[in-house]
């Protein structure tokens, strides 16, 4: 009777196991749809991967085009060059001619009663006039042709800007994905990680009950023969499985050293290589990364056949799990350095921010350089240029370095926005990566809390049965029992499985909480990242209305021009004409063009005052104004002479009002006096 009781408890115990087993299987069954799904999205990373090789080598047959592209630039500024330096020969032919003129007209004043010569004169100052007029053509086309070839100069950098970005982007998708695949494969380790644990704590379960089984047997009376007989033939036939399935276990368990050695072989190769571009996957990266998955395929499929197979031998499983604990021990050791690694990659960006903001500085003084460069050239050479030209190419060089200013600038807030740590949308990232991170720690409890029971109502059904066979048998065997003979190894060996869980369980609280304050921190950032968003579209908006004045302000120094260029062509028809009717009109002309010039300076003022935090960094306002103060100063100071010759005409002669004039400097036009 014994004998089949303690048969009935060893098939109850099989029993326990079986179930056991079906629920691990259960999870590794779960752990292979995981792994299927990270396979299935590794193939889409794949494919994205290809994607983005075919666009950079787009970007790189758009860079070669780019560089062409420059070629025709250079040519077209060397053709820009030898434009201006022609035009500033016709200048100074122009000059040399107006002297000239000047010198004739001279003459003809003091040659004045003889007719003979003033035919003479008047027909030089024809012919004089007519040169006048073919290299004022002249000038007009080259500065047409120049103008033509600064546009296309203009719309090819853009080009090249456009290119660049894409480039940016590319690199930028290649990151995410390398960041995507490491996560994944991280994950996959972890789970495995748990699998393994789960197993040995099932070997431990197993160890523990056939000693114990082995205890009782050892202390029991010998069962008839009959029954005897059928355990050994049960002991016999499981001897067999063992003996059949150990090489199977020991192979596999070789194999699974084997992938963890060339792990700890490619972590050394990661580590001796830090200083390499990390925004760039070679080649040998990706055939890293499928090694790695393919190990760990293999360790699933190990893991898997260990929870089905039989026990192995006690010594030599111990040794393989002792050796497996040493690899894992040298592979985690890898982490400290792959953190700084990550470290010296956020540095390195920052640094190319840096270097970006002192391209952007060094782009924006080149231009006020060559704005103050080209102010000086109207300045002493085109100072006896056509007006209306002058004017109109003065407006259009405004024009086109304000978009020029303005392009510069929203490229570098882009620029700060992608590589800013506090943008809204990294903290987005960062509070959802966080919060998946909470949820998956959360999920990890509740599973150590599931298996805690599981443990419980298994150590339970241990004691149930123990407290069976004491109450059962009459011979002292309960006695052995409870005086404390069962085996130290085994309590030792449970004490610390309870320990070691009970380390991982404050382990994982602690990182719960960490994780907690950080959510927190996260949030606390993204509530100020929304409030410094508000304050930027406030801010932006305020910058548009005071550009729009700008504009405005543009627009009245344009008309302002047209009026006075209208004003000294009016002046020069009249000038050999000596009509004292006119004197009038030129005068109310040019009061209207200062007034338009005084409405501007007022508009340009109003824009600058509502756009403050723009003059530090870009001192063109400051030249705006103080070139309209001196421009309005020259005027109002020239106005009460006006007023004074109209009242004093009469009692003057042709020859001092014409002398007036060369002395006064008539031919000196607004916008050279703006600049």
């Amino acid at each position: 009777m014994q004998a089949k009781k303690e048969a009935e408890r060893a098939k109850e115990a099989a029993a326990a196991l079986s179930t056991a087993s079906s629920s691990q299987t259960d999870k590794v069954k779960e752990l292979e749809v995981n792994f299927l799904r990270l396979e299935d999205e590794l193939k889409g990373a794949r494919s994205e991967i290809q994607k983005e090789s075919d666009r950079a080598d787009k970007a790189e047959a758009s860079v070669a085009e780019l560089e062409s592209a420059r070629k025709e630039i250079e040519d077209l500024g060397n053709k820009l060059n030898a434009a201006v330096s022609s035009s500033e020969s016709y200048s100074s032919e122009l000059e040399n001619v107006k002297k000239e003129n000047d010198i004739l007209k001279d003459k003809l004043e003091k040659n004045n009663e003889s007719s003979s010569k003033q035919d003479v004169a008047a027909t030089e100052v024809q012919a004089l006039k007519e040169d006048m007029g073919l290299m004022k053509k002249d000038l007009e086309t080259s500065k047409s042709l120049a103008e033509e070839q600064s546009l296309s100069i203009i719309g090819l950098e853009k080009e090249n800007k456009e290119l660049l970005a894409e480039l940016e982007n590319t690199k930028k998708n290649g990151d995410t994905l390398r960041d995507s695949l490491q996560k994944e494969l991280d994950q996959a380790k972890i789970e495995i990680e748990d699998v393994k644990k789960a197993a040995a704590q099932q070997v431990v379960i197993e160890r523990e009950i056939p000693s114990k089984e082995s205890i009782t047997l050892q202390n029991n009376p010998l069962p008839p023969p009959a029954e005897v007989d059928e355990l050994l033939e049960e002991i016999e036939s499981l001897k067999r499985q063992v003996g059949n399935n150990s090489s199977d276990e020991v192979e596999q368990l070789r194999e699974e050293i084997k992938t963890l050695k060339r792990q700890l072989v490619l972590a050394s190769k990661r580590n001796k290589t830090p200083q390499d571009d990390p925004s760039v996957m070679s080649s040998e990266e990706v055939e890293e990364l499928l090694e790695e998955i393919e190990s760990l395929k293999s360790q699933i499929r190990e893991s898997k056949t260990v929870r089905n197979d039989p026990l192995t031998p006690p010594s030599e499983v111990d040794e393989l799990l002792e050796e497996i604990e040493f690899l894992k021990s040298q592979v985690g050791t890898t982490s400290p350095e792959e953190v700084e690694r990550l470290q010296k990659e956020v540095k390195n960006l920052k640094r190319q921010l840096i270097l970006a903001n002192k391209k952007a500085r060094t782009e924006a003084k080149r231009a006020d350089e060559a704005m103050l460069a080209n102010q000086g050239r109207n300045k002493d050479g085109g100072a006896y240029i056509d007006g209306n030209v002058d004017a109109i190419d003065e407006i259009l060089t405004l024009q086109d370095e304000v978009s020029r200013l303005n392009d510069e600038l929203s490229e570098a807030r882009n620029s700060v926005k992608e590589h800013d740590p506090n943008d809204s949308s990294e903290l987005i990232r960062r509070y959802d990566e966080l919060k998946r991170l909470s949820d998956a720690v959360i999920e990890k409890d509740r599973e150590i809390e599931d298996l805690k029971d599981e443990v419980n109502l298994l150590n339970e059904e241990l004691d149930a049965h123990a407290d069976d066979n004491s109450g059962t048998s009459g011979i002292p065997i309960g006695s052995t029992i409870t005086t404390g003979t069962v085996d130290p190894s085994i309590l030792k060996v449970k004490d610390d499985a309870i320990k070691s869980r009970d380390d991982e369980i404050g382990a994982l609280r602690e990182i719960n909480e960490m994780l907690r304050k950080e959510v927190e921190i996260t949030r606390r950032d993204c509530d100020d990242a929304k409030h410094k968003l508000k304050e930027e579209a406030q801010r932006s908006a305020m910058e548009l209305e005071a550009f729009s004045q700008t504009l405005r302000g543009v627009d009245e120094l344009r008309k302002a021009a047209e009026a006075m260029s209208r004003e000294l062509n009016r002046t020069r028809e009249v000038v050999g004409a000596n009509d004292d009717s006119s004197i009038g009109l030129r005068s109310h002309g040019s009061y209207a063009a200062t007034s338009q010039l005084d409405e501007a300076s007022r508009i340009l003022d109003a824009s600058h005052s509502r756009s403050e935090p723009q003059v530090e960094n870009y001192p063109l306002w400051d030249r705006v104004k103080n070139s309209l103060a001196i421009a309005n100063r020259e005027l109002l100071q020239r106005t009460p002479s006006s007023n004074t010759s109209i009242s004093s005409r009469p009692s003057m002669n042709g020859r001092q009002r014409r002398r007036r004039r060369r002395k006064g400097g008539d031919d000196e036009s607004i916008i050279s006096a703006f600049f």
